[in-house]
């Protein structure tokens, strides 16, 4: 299983969610499994993930440390809070105010769920390794 896939696998685990979702048309999902797609779904339906603007989901695409800490700060409920904080520094020496990803950044260090890689720096552009999603997952929890 790739690692997308146990990433959004383990958050669907953990953040379970009374509401109605709308399920998600992505058309790259038919060869993955029913658990896989209704995650992907109800995380989607759910504002958590989303998917290319070409239609794709990308089941087989590693996750970016920036897009693991949009993640983290939404199902955690922070997105309103993200989006206020995008122009913000980051206090990281590679992760620049004004950035899709600041604000998102922002939240996942400063609620403690992320932390940067030594030397000042984030490293929002390495894929998140499996370690760090169970890390920061359970900092979440």
């Amino acid at each position: 299983m790739k690692k997308a896939l146990v990433v959004l696998l383990a958050i669907a685990m953990i953040f379970t969610f009374a509401t109605a979702t709308i399920a998600a048309d992505y058309s790259d999902m038919a060869n993955t499994s029913k658990a896989t797609q209704d995650a992907v779904n109800r995380l989607s339906g759910l504002g958590v993930i989303d998917g290319y603007t070409d239609g794709t989901f990308g089941p087989d695409n590693n996750i970016r440390r920036d897009e693991f800490a949009k993640i983290a700060a939404i199902a955690a409920g922070f997105g309103a809070s993200a989006d206020a904080m995008k122009n913000q520094e980051t206090g990281y020496t590679d992760a620049a105010a004004g950035i899709w990803s600041t604000g998102y950044i922002n939240i996942a260090s400063a609620q403690g769920y992320m932390k940067g890689v030594g030397n000042g720096a984030f490293n929002p552009a390495a894929n998140i390794t499996n370690a760090e999603v169970l890390t920061t997952v359970l900092r979440m929890y």
